[in-house]
């Protein structure tokens, strides 16, 4: 298998460069090496929050299954008329996309009042939506304690009798972003004053959230304000089109956008319940200006779809609906990228409204215990050559179940099996019928 001896030579490599103290080139060399490795990982379905992985941490608004839809529609033109108000997108988007979210996303710079957004913040109470803020400093070294501004936002949410989620400071890893700083100690410094007060003064109706970048992964930690000063981790992730970064040199963006949650999950996910604050898969190449409508549907349809299975940590997600610089994320002007988006949020795991969700998820694993009973069971397949047609599931050796489309869903009775101990395959053929990944787990049935 040549891609696994390709695979193992940039893990070398990698540790080579670790040894040199070369962080960045470390880095480029692992990620050629998980790229490119093969992998398969197989889940199942559950109504039990004794088998769900989802751990409950008792923050405001969150729910034992499921995950909130939320969507940035205000710069969508077709869902939203900003002069008029005329349509809202509160009431249109969900038309669009075919179902209602259960929170929405607005911007606002700490040099505005929050009553800015008045109507929405009525239509958001009447509906019960949470409202996602993103607050953005316009000096981050002007904020000081009891900051007045802070203060009566923080207020004015509390009296208004709706949600939120108070994302501050977002993107801050980022060297282009306005509020980027070197000085960590600084931005937490800030961070913790501006928590403080949402944490007083907006104690029923505010969650404090912090929310880097997913790019760069390497700097995240050190923004980090403390367990104590956030309430939900978020990431902004986008997807854009790198064929360039392509390990075997061939042009093809071989990345899977959801492993863009990798790092943040496996750093706070342990501890706070995280959210996707904002992302979108781009259907114009940023460099080429080229149209890229099925790589960018394909990967916003990959991501959607195992986001609930494979994150459980994940309790939202919020679409990126407008336009920005060189990028088109735009649903109502791509139509088949507005139905990947369609097809992917249809699924019951995705919440209109806040409320708990009827099933969750769990990787099954060496040991791990199934339900004796009718199970659904899903894999996560990664290969370098991305072909994979159908998957076909083995208990203790014998064909049980075949699928021939993500997230590779079959029913398995594991009903006969009571406690015994049996063995799951999955193996994952392409559309000439050659094997291309395989997993075999002895499970224990309950």
């Amino acid at each position: 298998n040549m891609s696994a001896e390709a695979a193992e030579c940039f893990k070398r490599e990698a540790q080579f460069w670790q040894q040199m103290g070369k962080e960045q080139e470390t880095i480029d060399a692992n990620r050629r090496s998980n790229i490119i490795l093969s992998s398969v990982q197989i889940y199942a379905k559950t109504q039990d929050p004794a088998f769900s992985a989802r751990k409950s941490f008792n923050q405001k608004f969150e729910q034992n299954f499921g995950v909130y839809l939320g969507a940035y529609a205000e710069g969508d033109r077709a869902v939203h008329n900003p002069d008029t108000g005329s349509p809202f997108y509160m009431d249109e988007f969900p038309k669009l996309v075919g179902k209602d979210m259960a929170s929405y996303l607005l911007y606002l710079p700490d040099s505005s009042p929050i009553s800015l957004y008045d109507s929405h913040i009525k239509a958001a109470r009447l509906k019960n939506k949470i409202m996602q803020i993103a607050i953005e400093p316009q000096n981050l070294g002007s904020i000081t304690a009891e900051d007045a501004r802070y203060v009566a936002a923080a207020k004015y949410m509390e009296e208004s009798g709706a949600k939120f989620f108070v994302r501050f400071a977002s993107e801050m890893n980022e060297i282009s972003c306005p509020w980027y700083t070197e000085n960590s100690a600084l931005y937490i410094e800030k961070f913790r004053i501006v928590s403080d007060i949402f944490h007083k003064y907006a104690p029923n109706a505010a969650a404090v959230v912090w929310s880097p970048n997913f790019y760069p992964s390497n700097n995240i930690e050190k923004y980090y304000p403390g367990d104590k000063y956030v309430d939900y981790v978020g990431i902004s992730s986008y997807m854009n089109h790198q064929p360039e970064t392509d390990p075997l040199g061939q042009n093809i963006d071989r990345n899977r956008w959801s492993s863009q949650l990798d790092a943040i999950c496996s750093l706070y996910a342990y501890k706070k319940p995280i959210i996707v604050s904002e992302g979108g898969a781009s259907y114009m190449d940023y460099n080429t200006w080229g149209d890229i409508t099925d790589f960018a549907s394909d990967r916003l349809y990959d991501f959607y779809t195992y986001l609930p299975i494979k994150y459980p940590e994940v309790r939202a997600v919020y679409i990126y609906d407008n336009d920005r610089e060189r990028y088109r994320f735009s649903l109502s002007a791509n139509e088949k990228y507005l139905s990947a988006y369609k097809r992917a949020v249809s699924s019951e795991d995705y919440l209109s409204s806040i409320e708990n969700g009827k099933y969750g998820y769990y990787e099954l694993g060496e040991n791990t215990p199934a339900e004796p009973k009718n199970v659904e069971i899903s894999s996560y397949i990664k290969t370098v050559e991305n072909d994979i047609a159908y998957v076909v599931y083995r208990i203790n050796g014998a064909d049980a179940a075949t699928a021939y489309a993500i997230p590779y869903s079959v029913n398995i009775d594991f009903s006969k099996y009571s406690n015994q101990t049996v063995s799951i395959s999955a193996l994952a053929f392409n559309a000439d019928g050659v094997p291309r990944a395989q997993k075999t787990y002895n499970i224990k049935v309950k």
